[in-house]
């Protein structure tokens, strides 16, 4: 089991989501210029952070409650929040990514009176920033 924490307040994570954007986030990159003299010059360097991590969940798979998401949408409301991601057995310091719409949501089944624990199927977007 996953989690999101921001302070002492954790939203548990299914590892059932999936994860589009896992590999296609190179770590390595490089730059290519032209010397005066034409020369191709090539600078290459490991990435420190920045990786954007989608979670994906569906009608199938990774719900989580309107309370669970509740406590997400006042973790996205907090300007600046650098939240401790854990999925899969492996640990990032990261921010939402509201630039790319940092979540979406969708009812499993839209009820007139909703209730805290109706089951939602998410999107969340992250990018890894430096660990404080």
């Amino acid at each position: 089991m996953g989690s999101l924490t921001l302070g002492l307040d954790t939203v548990d994570l299914s590892d059932d989501f999936s994860w589009p954007d896992e590999f296609s986030w190179p770590s390595v990159v490089n730059q290519k210029t032209f010397s005066i003299t034409g020369a191709l010059l090539v600078q290459t360097n490991q990435r420190q952070t920045g990786r954007p991590i989608t979670l994906v969940g569906d009608e199938q798979h990774a719900w989580i409650t309107r309370l669970q998401l509740d406590i997400l949408r006042t973790f996205i409301e907090t300007p600046g929040a650098e939240m401790e991601l854990q999925f899969r057995g492996f640990v990032w310091n990261v921010i939402f990514d509201h630039e790319a719409g940092a979540l979406e949501a969708t009812p499993v089944a839209d009820y007139d009176t909703p209730d805290n624990a109706d089951f939602y199927f998410i999107t969340l977007r992250f990018v890894e920033v430096p660990a404080p």
